[in-house]
């Protein structure tokens, strides 16, 4: 068993699992669901486990982008950060994911 990295191929499918439905409890604020897997070098789809839990709220969301800024040479991209502030007031469900490779056939619950 071994934790993936959010790759293109492992974005998509914790896109693929936001449906609220089919998840189950494995302890520690965990939540758990099952799926099949095949990234690129791979030779066969693997069994993964999408695991998620609730974060605390960050009051403050920094995003890193690249912002082009006249009188700088050419190629040459300053970066920038960009706060999104969140509003308190308003309910915002922030998720953290991990996902597991794993071969062993083991319960979801015995996972977590």
């Amino acid at each position: 068993m071994f934790k993936l990295h959010q790759s293109l191929g492992v974005k998509t499918l914790i896109k693929r699992q936001r449906t609220p439905r089919d998840w189950a409890s494995v302890g520690q604020g965990w939540e758990a669901r099952e799926d099949v897997l095949r990234l690129t070098g791979w030779t066969q789809s693997r069994r993964v486990i999408v695991m998620r839990r609730v974060r605390k709220l960050d009051l403050i969301v920094e995003v890193k982008g690249e912002v082009k800024r006249s009188g700088r040479a050419e190629g040459k991209d300053a970066t920038q950060a960009e706060l999104h502030f969140i509003d308190e007031n308003e309910p915002v469900k922030r998720l953290e994911y991990a996902v597991l490779v794993c071969n062993a056939h083991y319960e979801l619950q015995n996972i977590g």
